[in-house]
C-alpha cells in the first residue's frame, strides 16, 4: 500500500460521517407526522455516492424509529413519513 492511498479504516469513517450528516440533512426537511415522497429527498442530478449515502441514511433512520416507509401499492411512490424529531445537534446514536 503505498502512503497516499486511502486506508479502509478511513474511509469507512468517512463514510459514516457522510451518513450521519446526510441524516442530519434529511431530519432538517421533516416534522412530526409530515410524509414526503422518496424522489423529494434523492437530489435529481445525484451522483451515485449522493444516492446510495441518501438511501443509507434512510434506512438508518427507519432503523432508529425517526421515519417510517411506504408504498400504497407495488411499484408506486415511496413516501418517508416521520414520527420523531432528530436531534440537530449531538450525536444521532
Amino acid at each position: 500500500m503505498r502512503d497516499d492511498e486511502p486506508r479502509l479504516v478511513d474511509l469507512l469513517v468517512a463514510e459514516e460521517e457522510q451518513v450521519e450528516e446526510r441524516i442530519r440533512e434529511l431530519s432538517s426537511r421533516f416534522r412530526e407526522g409530515t410524509e414526503i415522497p422518496l424522489a423529494e429527498l434523492v437530489p435529481r442530478r445525484a451522483g451515485r455516492t449522493k444516492l446510495v449515502v441518501t438511501l443509507l441514511a434512510l434506512l438508518e433512520m427507519c432503523r432508529l424509529g425517526f421515519i417510517c416507509l411506504t408504498q400504497e401499492k407495488g411499484f408506486g411512490t415511496l413516501k418517508v413519513r416521520s414520527l420523531k424529531h432528530v436531534a440537530s445537534d449531538g450525536p444521532i446514536y
